[in-house]
């Protein structure tokens, strides 16, 4: 009888070590380019209906950059309650809905500087809007509203169905910034006292959106919009990716959004981590050690035009 009671505490205390090892960094592939991505590894294995509380988000940034946004997603990470922050190069390959649903949280980001953009802003598009329609949260960064039709923007579905929390234009700030006017109370803005960077979009409120901040330009910043069934999609006109100086709460804001809009349980379940760290075309999973994310300097005040 007491080596049967041993026997279920050692059980007990190996489950609990092997979800803690959730913490862990590890790489996602894509289409076989090795595309970078940090993950928690070897968590446990899927299971169709998991459960979470509103904080424990899985977050995935669908980037097309020169770089990957390390410094972004180690704002985001720093965040109480996430658990994972993923890259996904989306240059050289396109999320399938699946692949979208491993996660609470996606932010897509691009960067016109680097062409040719999104390798597929069309289906991009089309896959955000179903993933929305699921219950997951997208926050759409700049400069993702470049546009209409250009394959920085994310495009198809997203545009026509009425997702986009912005109309696109091709009209950009490229003086740096700082957080203007904003909503203190309002949910997406909870803790956020600073929003710097080098560049955004310069674009208007789609029908229906709200404006929750602004820039010191008095350009808009931060905005949400209701869509169909019932779903919110969040919109930050900042480009905030590796080639600009960005600092601030940009991975706080990320993090509201989920705080927000996502109750338990989680919306989608949690992907099955793999213990090979080579790269396949499937997009999955695999351990890679923990790095750390580079600082970048504040960009210097400019004066109010």
């Amino acid at each position: 009888m007491k080596r049967s009671l041993k026997l279920i505490a050692l059980l007990l205390s190996a489950s609990f070590c092997l979800q803690a090892s959730a913490a862990t960094i590890t790489v996602m592939s894509n289409n076989g380019s090795g595309a970078e991505s940090l993950r928690a590894a070897l968590a446990p294995g899927a299971t169709p209906t998991p459960t979470c509380t509103p904080s424990q988000f899985h977050v995935l940034i669908v980037y097309s950059d020169t770089l990957a946004p390390i410094q972004l997603q180690g704002q985001i990470l720093a965040e109480p309650g996430v658990m994972t922050v993923d890259l996904f190069n989306a240059a050289s390959g396109t999320p399938t809905l699946g692949q979208l649903q491993q996660y609470q949280i996606v932010v897509p980001l691009s960067n016109i500087g680097a062409p040719p953009g999104f390798l597929d802003a069309t289906t991009l598009g089309n896959n955000l809007a179903d993933y929305v329609d699921g219950g997951g949260v997208v926050v759409q960064y700049g400069f993702t509203f470049y546009g209409p039709s250009q394959p920085h923007g994310v495009n198809g579905r997203w545009v026509t169905g009425n997702y986009n929390p912005y109309d696109y234009s091709t009209n950009f700030l490229n003086t740096g910034f700082t957080l203007g006017t904003f909503n203190a109370g309002h949910p997406l803005m909870a803790g956020v006292t600073a929003l710097n960077s080098g560049f955004a979009d310069n674009v208007t409120l789609a029908d229906g959106a709200t404006e929750v901040a602004q820039t010191n330009f008095a350009t808009s910043l931060v905005a949400f919009r209701p869509v169909s069934g019932g779903h919110t999609t969040v919109g930050v006109t900042a480009y905030v990716g590796a080639t600009t100086a960005q600092s601030g709460d940009w991975g706080k804001v990320i993090a509201n959004a989920g705080r927000w809009l996502i109750s338990g349980p989680c919306p989608s379940p949690t992907p099955t981590a793999t213990a090979t760290a080579t790269a396949t075309p499937t997009g999955t999973i695999a351990p890679r050690a923990t790095s750390t994310p580079r600082s970048r300097p504040t960009p210097a005040p400019r004066p109010t035009l």
